[in-house]
This record gives structure tokens, sequence and C-alpha cells, in this order.
């Protein structure tokens, strides 16, 4: 493969002492294939960074490229033959090691197997024969299990979690690797609910050795007016074990008339966990009452509720109208009506309020912290189109990503600010590679959307927002305001960066890139190292492979 010609350009744009400064330093293009799945930045160290294309044939096929910090190309690894017969998992880091993950299902004893093999980070060879991590039982009629990495002791270890549920019961298996890739705690949890009563939302290894599981618990209810029976949501539960699994505690997210309607676990920097969410004070949760946050004693195992916030409908759940010129962003009336079909459809929902949180960020100056969430949602519908006696079926997958929520803490938890950026992205797959749902909680990491939703750090005293927006919201709108729909990417989105002022919530409003010159960024697969931030920027292309380059963000 070609050497990669080092280009690079700067943007430095200083209006005021509030705002922050970009440079931005792309390499050259790259080809890809035109059927990845996904496309990410898995690591980077002092020799380099690692990238991981994933994409299908007639299983998950994974290549690995190295770049140097001149983003020269050092090397492309393919692992076809590695990866032969089995399911690719991820490429994860553990301390100073690169292992590349995936799993294997044994229809004739119906067992279902996870392998691990160390990569040689110079090379990118194989380092070891390919290492059995554990053997699960799989008697029901799926051939894979849900699988989750997450890092432990500050990625000197590997959670690894896998939901190996049937339609009986919900099962849930723990371990923790070393960089030797031995097992240092394994767990086996069964719940007492079966798949349609309960369904694992996040799983975490704390600082003391416990097991926390957040779940999601559903209850079986008539709804709409013919009176249908549905599963829909009751509450969130959760639950605390110690590493070997067995049970200590079972507690319910509920206190004073406030339901969680959402939740999210998080590690703070001494080891301690905490539970952020939104609640309702309504039992059906019909609507979006405020805001929690809950702080978990794990040696106590008890819940301890630290601050709530109500949040006005005014702030956050505006319904911004779309101008009549979005029709020309190549969006048909024909796939409009099916999204307005669907809209109907989830009016229902348990759940109608559409903020999911994603992050919550802690100021390493004083300890306070940001919570980020969006409006996401995927609708799934189904074009045909007839040709003399033959008709042919579509599958559409429509991504919309809609407004950010933050709110500002401190040390203490106590709201300090709340604030929201207007937005709405849009993104279409026909019968794409999509491996992951987009409410998949328990994995994690979907692949799509691509261009969508955005990342966050924070860098010194602001918090720093970075996403593609139509090339018309070139400052930061007000609540209220109407905001244009960004569709087409390539021609009207810009990329932006939004420094938020961690004190007074204040923002401003810059333009680093613009996404019409040489491929579009991907904000959701930033790979943040302190100030400094990876971000794959992706052309598509309707013949011939796509192309693709790393830029390096520099915050000053």
């Amino acid at each position: 493969m070609k050497k990669l010609f080092f280009a690079a350009f700067t943007l430095l744009l200083s209006l005021c002492s509030f705002s922050q400064n970009y440079q931005l330093i792309s390499g050259d293009q790259i080809k890809v294939s035109k059927y990845s799945s996904d496309l990410d930045i898995v690591a980077s160290d002092k020799t380099g960074n690692y990238f991981a294309e994933q994409r299908w044939s007639w299983n998950l096929r994974a290549k690995l490229y190295k770049f140097d910090k001149n983003y020269n190309d050092i090397y492309e690894k393919d692992y076809r033959k590695e990866l032969r017969g089995s399911i690719f998992r991820g490429f994860y880091p553990i301390d100073e090691e690169l292992v590349m993950f995936s799993t294997e299902y044994t229809r004739k004893e119906k067992t279902f197997t996870l392998y691990a093999r160390k990569i040689n980070k110079t090379t990118g060879e194989i380092k070891q024969d390919a290492k059995e991590i554990g053997t699960f039982p799989l008697e029901d009629k799926r051939d894979d299990f849900e699988v989750k990495f997450a890092p432990v002791s500050n990625g000197k270890k590997l959670l690894f979690a896998a939901n190996v549920s049937n339609k009986d019961r919900v099962s849930l298996v723990t371990a923790v690797l070393d960089p030797q890739l031995k097992r240092e705690a394994t767990a086996t949890i069964d719940f007492r609910f079966t798949p349609k009563q309960f369904s694992i939302q996040d799983v975490f290894y704390t600082a003391n050795e416990k097991i926390v599981v957040l779940g999601k618990e559903s209850e079986e209810t008539q709804v709409g007016k013919r009176k249908k029976k549905r599963w829909v949501f009751k509450q969130y539960i959760l639950h605390i074990y110690t590493k070997a699994g067995k049970k200590e505690k079972e507690i319910p997210i509920t206190a004073d008339q406030r339901f969680a309607i959402s939740g999210k676990l998080i590690e703070h920097t001494d080891g301690t966990l905490a539970l952020a969410g939104f609640y309702a004070t309504d039992p059906k949760k019909k609507d979006l009452s405020g805001f929690f946050l809950s702080k978990i004693d794990t040696d106590k195992n008890e819940l301890l509720l630290t601050s709530y916030k109500e949040i006005n409908a005014s702030m956050i759940g505006q319904n911004y109208t779309e101008d009549a010129d979005d029709d020309n962003d190549d969006d048909s009336k024909k796939s409009k009506k099916e999204e307005k079909k669907k809209d109907d459809d989830d009016e229902e929902e348990e759940i109608p309020n559409d903020y999911v949180l994603k992050s919550v960020l802690i100021n390493p100056a004083d300890n306070s912290m940001v919570i980020t969430a969006e409006i996401s949602q995927l609708y799934v519908y189904q074009t045909q189109n007839r040709s003399g006696n033959m008709t042919t079926y579509t599958t559409v997958y429509s991504y919309t990503t809609k407004d950010i929520l933050l709110i500002g803490l401190n040390a203490e938890g106590k709201v300090k600010w709340v604030n929201s950026i207007p937005k709405k992205q849009q993104e279409k797959y026909e019968n794409p590679n999509i491996t992951r749902s987009e409410e998949d909680y328990f994995s994690g990491k979907t692949a799509h959307p691509y261009f969508s939703s955005f990342a966050a750090l924070i860098n010194k005293d602001k918090l720093i927002i970075l996403m593609n927006d139509h090339q018309s919201n070139n400052v930061n709108p007000e609540y209220g305001h109407k905001v244009k729909r960004v569709y087409n990417f390539k021609k009207k989105s810009n990329f932006y960066g939004i420094s938020v002022d961690l004190v007074t919530g204040t923002m401003k409003r810059k333009m680093i890139y613009d996404n019409s010159s040489d491929g579009i960024m991907m904000p959701r697969s930033a790979y943040i190292n302190g100030s400094t931030i990876l971000i794959p920027a992706t052309r598509v292309k309707m013949f011939g492979k796509n192309e693709l380059k790393m830029s390096q963000l520099t915050i000053k």
C-alpha cells in the first residue's frame, strides 16, 4: 500500500478570548472496502495509531492498519485466514498489549467459545495461537451471543461480558482478563426473569471487585384503543454481585414518586460508581420530568440519591419545524410518509421521550461533571418496487439524531446549569451491513450512523462538542429557534467545534472543516487522548472503493 503523503492545513480562528483554537492535520486518502460495516480507531501509543476496518463477506472480516505519527502507512494486515469459521469481535488494548477477539459456535455441541489472539504491534502479525478464554452452552436456535468489552483498572485489565440468555431465562457471564489473557475473575449470573421481562443495559466491574448490573424490567399490559397486550417498560433495577457471581443486593431505581426512565452507570476517578439518568413523576412515565445523579456505595450496597433537577419542557422539548427547501436534500416524499407512519405507530411506546444519555465527563481540575444526552432514533421500514410481475423489497435504516442536552454539575452532584444545542441530522442506508441495533445498550458501540451525533471532551475550562451540522447553522441557535436539517453531509455540512464554558454553560461555535472539500468527518468514531483527537473522515464513492483519511485535531 502506498505511503501517505503528509498533508497539513491549519485553521486558527481566534475571534475572542473565550473561543478555542483548533489545529487540524490530515493525511492523504487510503482505499477501504465499499462494504465496510464499521471503521474504528482502536488504540494509540508512542509508535503510532491503530485503525480497524470491519466488513461482511460470508462472515465478519477484519483488517488492521497502523499509521505513524506523520500518518504514513506502516502496515495493513488482513486476518481472513485467522478468522476463518469465526466471528470477529474487535481489537482491544490490555495494558501494553493489543488483542484480537473472536467467537465460534459449534453446532453439534451447541456451544459458544471466545478466543483471543495477541497482535505484534510492530508488524501486525499474530504473536501466538488462539487462546480459548471460555466456552458456554447455547441451547437456543441462535448461533451467537451479545458480548461487551470494557477497560478495568485504568486499562490495565479488560472486562469481558456475554449475554448468554435463552428463551426461558436471562443469564450473564463475566470474566476479567489480565495482559497475559489469564482470567482473574469468572462468574455466571442467572436472573429470575425471562428476556421479555428483563434486559441487561450495562455491566461494570468495580475497584472493590463487585459486579454491578443495570437492568431494565418490563411488564405485560394492555395498551391502545384495542387493548392489545404488550411488554412495556416498568423500572430500572440495579443488581450487585460478588466477583464470583453471588448476589448481594437488588435495588429498584425509584424514590419519592420519581421513576427512572433512562440510566447510565459512570465511574469516578476514585473508582466509585454513580448512576445518572432522567426521571418522570408520573408512574406511567409519559413525560420526562427531570434529571438525577445517584452515588452507589458498593461496600454497603446502597444507592445514595444525591441530586434531582427538574427540567422545564420549554428548555429541551421544542419541536423544530423543517424549512421548505429541506426537500432539496434528495429525500423522497415516499420515505417521509413511511417515517410519519412510524412516528404515528410510536405514539404508544412506553417511553415517548427520546433523550439517550451519551456520556458523563469529569473535570480533573475540580471533579465537576458534565452530562451529555441526545435524541437518537432509528426507524426501519421497507419499500417495494414493482417491475412487471416481480416485486422487490428494500429495507431502509433511517437514523435521526437531534438536540444535544448538556447538564453541568459541581463535584457534589448539584446542578449548576442546563443548556441545549438544537440540531437535526439524518442518515439513511438501504440494506446496510448493520451488525448492532441503535438500541443495543449491552454491546455498546454501533457502526451507524457514520457522520451524525457528536464527540465530547473537557479541555481546560471548556467542554468541547465536535459535530457536523448544516452550513447555514453557523451560529448556536437558541431555545425554540428553527434549525436546518442536514441530510446531504457532503454538499451541505461543515465540521464544527462548540466550546461550552464549564462555569456558566454559555457557548461559542467555530467552523473547523468544510466536509465538501476532502471527505466527511466522522465525530462518533473519534479517539480522544487529552487535548488531541484522532478523527477519521471518509468519502463514499458510487463506483470503486471508498476513500478514508486520518486527521488529528489539536485544541489550544
